[in-house]
């Protein structure tokens, strides 16, 4: 599992391919980094969850915010 601090390039362009997939504004972005390393989760995985959430909820037409980025995760 990598962690924040190991993410090379190529994870980083993985994570905002995920998230732009999932159709999150920068600021939604950068509190699902936080909440990847919050949640000591692999940053990549984490935002490959996302994006698969987002395609489920599209389908139920629930928004992703909702769920992911207003919870503190805790």
């Amino acid at each position: 599992m990598k962690k924040m601090s190991n993410l090379n390039e190529e994870d980083v362009e993985t994570c905002a391919e995920y998230a732009d997939k999932a159709g999150l504004e920068p600021e939604e972005t950068a509190k699902a980094y936080y909440l990847a390393a919050k949640m000591n989760r692999d940053p990549v995985l984490f935002f490959a969850d996302l994006m698969l959430e987002k395609m489920e909820m599209s389908k139920q037409g629930e928004s992703l915010g909702e769920k992911w980025l207003e919870s503190d995760h805790d």
